[in-house]
C-alpha cells in the first residue's frame, strides 16, 4: 500500500460490522473463513512491522483459489488506493484522498448486510446477520479459530429457503422476501 494507511481506523470498521462465527477482529489483526469451489480457507491481515505492507496469511485447499482471494483481500482493505492521486478536494481541517474506503468480502455477502441493517443500529444488524449465519449457514468442521464456527450461507441455501425456515428469527416479512428474492436473482 502506499500511505498513509490508517489500519487501526480499518479494523475498528471492521470490528463493528464482523459477523459472529465468519469474521474475528482483535486489536492487531482481521481474520476470516470462507468458502470456495475447491474447499475451504482462511486468511489472517495484519500490519507489517517491517514496512508499508499488510501481512496476509492465505490458507487456501486449491491454489486455483488464491489470485480471487488476494483479490478479495486487496478490495475489502482498499489496498488499490493512491492517496497521491487527489481525486476530491483538500479542506484546510481533512484530505479526504488519504481516506481508505472499507469494502467487502464477498458482494452478495455485503448485501444481505445491507438488507438485514436497515433501520436499526450496527449492533441489531450484525445480531442479525449472526441469526442468518446461525439458521443458513454451514456449520465449520476445520477449527481455523475457536470462534470461527460458520461460514456465511451461499445463495443457494436462501433462494432454496421455505417461510418456515424463518420463523423464530425475529425478522420482518419484507427482509425475509427481499433476502429470498436477492437469493435468486445471484444464482441465476
Amino acid at each position: 500500500f502506499i500511505k498513509p494507511f490508517d489500519w487501526s481506523y480499518l479494523l475498528s470498521f471492521f470490528s463493528r460490522h464482523a459477523t459472529a462465527g465468519v469474521e474475528l477482529v482483535d486489536q492487531a489483526s482481521y481474520l476470516r473463513q470462507f468458502k470456495t469451489t475447491h474447499g475451504v480457507g482462511y486468511f489472517r491481515a495484519s500490519l507489517s512491522p517491517k514496512a508499508d505492507a499488510l501481512k496476509i496469511e492465505i490458507h487456501v485447499v486449491d491454489l486455483a483459489d488464491l489470485r480471487l482471494i488476494i483479490e478479495k483481500i486487496r478490495s475489502m482493505f482498499d489496498l488499490a488506493h493512491n492517496p497521491h492521486r487527489p481525486i476530491l478536494k483538500k479542506t484546510k481541517h481533512f484530505d479526504p484522498n488519504t481516506v481508505r474506503i472499507p469494502g467487502s468480502f464477498d458482494t452478495f455477502e455485503a448485501a444481505v448486510g445491507v438488507i438485514l441493517g436497515q433501520l436499526v443500529t450496527t449492533e441489531q444488524g450484525k445480531r442479525n446477520l449472526g441469526k442468518l449465519v446461525e439458521r443458513f449457514g454451514e456449520k465449520s468442521k476445520t477449527t481455523f479459530h475457536p470462534q470461527l464456527t460458520h461460514f456465511f450461507p451461499d445463495a443457494k441455501a436462501i433462494a432454496n429457503s421455505k417461510p418456515s425456515d424463518w420463523e423464530g428469527l425475529g425478522f420482518t416479512k419484507s427482509w425475509c422476501t427481499t433476502l429470498q428474492e436477492l437469493a435468486k436473482q445471484v444464482e441465476r
